[in-house]
């Protein structure tokens, strides 16, 4: 499954969720892998990505 294209509008919480997902790319991490050393889900850590869920 391709992921959805990132959104590109200057928006910090784009601009935060491409970061994570180049750097979890870059190391070949899944989102699962990720979210467990955050404490959070894999599925929140694919949100914050794609930009439908920002952190507090």
């Amino acid at each position: 499954m391709q992921p959805k294209p990132l959104d590109t509008a200057p928006s910090v919480h784009a601009l935060i969720g491409a970061e994570l997902r180049y750097h979890r790319e870059k190391k070949e991490m899944p989102q699962g892998k990720v979210g467990q050393l955050l404490f959070l889900t894999g599925a929140f850590i694919g949100m914050l990505e794609s930009g439908t869920r920002r952190m507090r």
